[in-house]
C-alpha cells in the first residue's frame, strides 16, 4: 500500500507545456508525468549527492548501493559511466581476498 498525498505547487507556464506535450506522448495525464519526472529528478539529485559524499570520501561504495538501493556493481557501473575513479586499490584488494579466503 503506498501512501500517497496530494501537493500544490506552481510552475512556469512553459515548464507545464512542456509536461502537458509528454504527458500527450506517452497516453498519460498530467498527474502522472509529474509524478514521473520527480522520480526520475529524485533519482538523479540522489546519485549526485552520492557521488559527491564519494569523491569527498566520506562515502563508500557499499553505502552508495544502499542509499541508492542498487547493488555494489550497478554502483560501479554509475561510477564508470560519469568517469568517477574508483578509489579502490590494490592494498584494498589484496584485503578482500584474505578476506574471502584466497
Amino acid at each position: 500500500m503506498t501512501h500517497e498525498k496530494a501537493v500544490t505547487t506552481r510552475l512556469p507556464s512553459r515548464v507545464l507545456k512542456e509536461i502537458e506535450f509528454f504527458a500527450r506522448a506517452d497516453s498519460t495525464d498530467r498527474s502522472e508525468q509529474i509524478r514521473r519526472l520527480i522520480e526520475s529528478g529524485l533519482r538523479q539529485r540522489k546519485i549526485e549527492h552520492a557521488l559527491r559524499r564519494y569523491r569527498d570520501r566520506s562515502a563508500s561504495i557499499p553505502w552508495i548501493a544502499e542509499f541508492l538501493g542498487v547493488t555494489v556493481w550497478e554502483v560501479m557501473e554509475i561510477l564508470a559511466e560519469r568517469g568517477v575513479e574508483a578509489q579502490y586499490s590494490a592494498k584494498d584488494f589484496d584485503r578482500d581476498l584474505k578476506k574471502l579466503g584466497f
